[in-house]
Order: structure tokens, then C-alpha cells, then sequence
């Protein structure tokens, strides 16, 4: 049916608090479209992703063939929308992740789509502007073990290198930030001008809060899209004064800062980057459906 979307978010568990953001965020989408005079009565069908009543995989069919949704958003985890990708390309079925940091998976569907920065051309664009407009030369990178962080070192030295620049300390560290301390000491005397943190907000503000107060070195600290959360000066403080950051979609104005403020308004809270995309992801469908899609295969080619 093209008025009911699925949702797969984790409701329970210790990522619960995101789970809820997100399912916030699709409802949010859905109350504007209301608001807005839309006549479409659209429903949304939620299965919890930490649920342990049934796996991630039948919990996916059961939206395909016994809820028959237009689409699936989510779910948020990595590995979760990879194992799922040839699943939406086996019963012909969008899938719109809000949160999946590898680019690979819309290689390997057609089916498979993502609302996430790519943070290789994020990166390129950052160098470009630190070679360009501010004349550095010598770059050096901490970044988190993660897919993300992986895929942002790969673009940053092809981008450094394109700027005929020196890419002079790279190094990365554990999400959990244990190890952190003794990472620092390998930067000092590597005259390092910029170190890029490719991290969402909270890592990257107590990384730069570390290398604020190792007093091993004080370089300009710069960051790209993941910083761009409504709580980054909550949660930074005073660790990211004179930093900046690179993004493709601000927040601070125009289409997103209106959604954060209704969100704040209804919900009573700031949300975050998985909320934001699930409300894009989200009127992104009731968009596709108000222009007249009424099946999977044409939705395919809307998103397309």
C-alpha cells in the first residue's frame, strides 16, 4: 500500500534513546504533512530492531509481504542495513538507511539507498578549502575505528595529495576513547597546521578537548558533516573555539533549523543527525506518493 511506510529503528536496548529520536522523527514528518493540508492518510508500522521475538531478517519480510509497505526506513546500525540489502533486492522493496556510513551498500542494490554524508568528498572539499583559502600545507588526522573514519582517511589522502600537500600524522583511535592520552604524544614535533577529526560531535568534542589541554600542540582543529548536530556547542564547550567544519546540508539555517524548532516545540527536545534524516527519508516518501507513486517499481525509479 503506498499510504503505509515500515520503520525499523532499536526501541529497546541501550540504543533505545536513538530509536526513539528516530521514530520522532518519521512522525514528525508525517504530522507536517497533515498540517500542511496533505489528505493522504498515511500509517506507519515500527518493528524494534532489538526485539529479540524475531530476527532482524523476518522482521523485514513481515513489513514486505503481511504489513505490504511502500518502503522501509532504517534501520540505523551498520551492520543491520548490509544484512538486509539483498533482502530488499530480493522482493523488490526501497530501503532508505538514516544512518549507514558505507557507501557500498547502494552499490550493491539498486534497491538500497542512504541519507548519510559520504565522507570522502567531504574531506576533498574540506583540503580544498584549507589549500586554497588558507594556504596549509601540512595535515594531520585522528580518526575513529570505525567504517566512517576508514572511509574518511582514504579521501583525505587522495585529497592532500591532489593539493600537492603533506599528510604528516594520521592516526586512529577506539570508539571508546580509552587510549586516547597515549595517542597524543606521537603528534608532537610533526609541526602539524590542521588535524581533522572525522567523528560525530561528542567524540570529536573530547578529542579536541585533549589536545587542547595535552599541551603538546595547538593546531586548527577542523571537522565535516558529522559535527553538524544541534548539540555540538553543548557538548563541545570551549574545546572547538576557532574550529570549523565542513557540511553539505547546515543546520544552523533554512529548511533543517525549521524542523529542529518544531521538533523542540512538540517533543521537547533537541533531536539528532538519525531523527533530522529519518524526517527527510520520511517526507521524502509522502512527497514520492503526493506526486502519484503508487508501487514499489515506480518509487524505484522517483528515487532514482
Amino acid at each position: 500500500s503506498p499510504e503505509v511506510i515500515g520503520l525499523m529503528a532499536p526501541l529497546s536496548g541501550p540504543r533505545a534513546s536513538i530509536g526513539h529520536s528516530v521514530f520522532r522523527g518519521a512522525q514528525l514528518a508525517i504530522s507536517d504533512y497533515e498540517k500542511s493540508g496533505g489528505t493522504i492518510p498515511f500509517r506507519l508500522i515500527v518493528k524494534d530492531t532489538e526485539s529479540r521475538d524475531e530476527t532482524l531478517e523476518a522482521q523485514f519480510v513481515s513489513l514486505v509481504e503481511t504489513d505490504r509497505v511502500l518502503a522501509v526506513i532504517g534501520p540505523i546500525r551498520s551492520g543491520n542495513t548490509e544484512s538486509l540489502v539483498p533482502l530488499c533486492s530480493r522482493h523488490t522493496i526501497p530501503l532508505i538507511t538514516p544512518g549507514c556510513p558505507n557507501n557500498n551498500i547502494v552499490s550493491q542494490s539498486e534497491w538500497a539507498f542512504r541519507l548519510f554524508p559520504d565522507p570522502e568528498k567531504e574531506v576533498d572539499c574540506l583540503i580544498s578549502f584549507c589549500s586554497r583559502d588558507l594556504g596549509i600545507t601540512r595535515y594531520g588526522c585522528l580518526y575513529p575505528e570505525i567504517n566512517y573514519g576508514q572511509q574518511a582517511i582514504v579521501g583525505l589522502n587522495n585529497a592532500v595529495w591532489e593539493e600537492m600537500g603533506d599528510l604528516v600524522y594520521t592516526r586512529s583511535y577506539p570508539v571508546n576513547l580509552n587510549t586516547l592520552r597515549s595517542i597524543l604524544h606521537d603528534v608532537s614535533g610533526k609541526s602539524v597546521e590542521v588535524i581533522i577529526i572525522p567523528d560525530n560531535a561528542e567524540r570529536a568534542s573530547v578529542v579536541a578537548g585533549q589536545i587542547r589541554y595535552s599541551e603538546l600542540l595547538t593546531p586548527t582543529i577542523t571537522g565535516i558533516g558529522a559535527w553538524d548536530d544541534p548539540k555540538l556547542l553543548e557538548v563541545a564547550g570551549n574545546n572547538l573555539e576557532g574550529s570549523f567544519f565542513i557540511t553539505g546540508y547546515p543546520m544552523a539555517h533554512g529548511p533543517r533549523a525549521e524542523i529542529i524548532q518544531r521538533y523542540i516545540a512538540r517533543f521537547g527536545e533537541t533531536p539528532d543527525l538519525f531523527s533530522l534524516r529519518t524526517y527527510e527519508a520520511t517526507k521524502l516518501l509522502l512527497t514520492a506518493v503526493e506526486s502519484g507513486v503508487s508501487y514499489r517499481s515506480q518509487l524505484l525509479h522517483y528515487l532514482s
